[in-house]
């Protein structure tokens, strides 16, 4: 007779389209926390709590669970997991509270918090609570990149080059995503200097333009568009052997290789793009498998709060030294 899995139930504070609102329970594609939790065969999506109960109400209905009146009717439910989707400057408030009970595991929409300081309470916090946080940079949790990573590390492409970011619509709430990818791949930030910024998103964060060198990438360049005009995120890696391209918001990845240059004889050019598919339409459920893993003491949580203060910490330099 086999060992029954056992189940963790989880609660999502914060009824927004992160937490429940980019997908519905038959689309194909797990866009949301409520997707990710519904779909592992470990969790059980006990409910929403939001300040705005009808949009708790209604994240709840449309995901068949239950709908909180407080934050005390929530945690009520012991829950193992609890789920952050506040916005960010109220994450600070929200793990505070979530602190004093006992829970498993919360998981937290990146940043961790809109502050460093507040960053490095709640890290000692949890520390002292004994509750690990894993922070959704949700990159991470793609197989896809996991492997690219390998085999960047590997030398199957030759030494990185030199890579350039585009993004906009704040450091913080999207730069953060290419800084962190960035340090996956090419190890820490040695030097990081800003050049300009634009105020396309939040007056307490903008979008920052600058320079930054990696440990194993010696030229990293950002480069800032304007999310009032349209939505754009692309990590570009230049390398010895060709390059590859994270576009779409890292949907798809483009590889090119190099062959001798058809036209002028004795060069070499990159070949033409291969475009593959990444699995981010599906990282939502990937970072949940992650966190059950750990869980069950199986895996390591790809990006706890010690990595997201990483990357909040090179953020607000690069929006301070200008």
């Amino acid at each position: 007779m086999k060992n029954r899995q056992r189940r963790y139930k989880a609660i999502i504070i914060g009824a927004g389209k992160i937490a429940a609102g980019f997908d519905t329970p038959q689309s194909k594609k797990i866009l949301t926390h409520a997707h990710a939790l519904k779909k592992h065969p470990a969790t059980d999506l006990v409910g929403f709590f939001d300040i705005d109960r009808l949009a708790a109400g209604q994240a709840a209905k449309k995901w068949g669970c239950q709908s909180f009146n407080s934050f005390a009717d929530a945690i009520a439910n012991k829950p193992d997991i609890a789920i952050v989707c506040v916005s960010s400057e109220h994450h600070y408030v929200v793990l505070r509270q979530l602190a004093k009970f006992k829970l498993k595991l919360v998981i937290c929409e990146k940043p961790l918090t809109d502050n460093l300081a507040d960053s490095e309470r709640i890290i000692k916090i949890y520390k002292k609570a004994g509750i690990p946080i894993l922070v959704n940079y949700s990159r991470r949790f793609d197989f896809v990149v996991r492997r690219i990573r390998q085999e960047i590390a590997s030398g199957r492409y030759g030494k990185v080059l030199a890579a350039y970011g585009i993004y906009n619509k704040g450091v913080l709430n999207s730069g953060s995503h290419l800084i962190d990818l960035s340090r996956f791949l090419f190890g820490e930030v040695k030097t990081a200097k800003s050049f300009y910024r634009s105020y396309d998103y939040k007056k307490n964060d903008p979008s920052v333009a600058g320079f930054l060198e990696f440990e194993k990438c010696s030229q990293f360049h950002l480069i800032i568009g304007d999310s009032r005009l349209y939505k754009i995120w692309e990590l570009n890696v230049l390398l010895e052997k060709g390059s590859l391209n994270f576009v779409e918001s890292g949907i798809f990845l483009e590889k090119r290789g190099i062959k001798d240059d058809e036209i002028y004889a004795g060069y070499k050019i990159l070949s033409k793009v291969k475009i593959f598919k990444t699995k981010l339409d599906r990282v939502m459920l990937e970072m949940i498998k992650n966190a059950v893993g750990y869980l069950n003491r199986s895996a390591l949580l790809l990006c706890d709060a010690e990595e997201a203060f990483k990357d909040q910490k090179i953020c607000l330099a690069l929006m301070k030294n200008k």
